[in-house]
């Protein structure tokens, strides 16, 4: 939501602001878990974070996908 925001600020609107707004809502990369579980690193950490960053990209793509006429 706050790169919607952002972009709005920017007078980025339409088929543009969707793709970025999309692009900015998509999770944390899974190649972060890979390098975390080859390294013994914070494996539990970086799975939570990517259950988390899923979940809320899910939340932020439903928005545009509402709102998307408006964008």
């Amino acid at each position: 939501v706050f790169t919607l925001a952002i972009l709005n600020m920017l007078n980025i609107h339409g088929l543009p602001l969707a793709v970025a707004a999309s692009m900015g809502a998509t999770s944390t990369a899974v190649s972060a878990f890979v390098l975390a579980d080859h390294y013994k690193i914070a494996r539990k950490l970086t799975a939570e974070v990517i259950l988390l960053s899923t979940f809320f990209s899910l939340i932020v793509l439903s928005f545009i996908t509402l709102f998307e006429s408006h964008l």
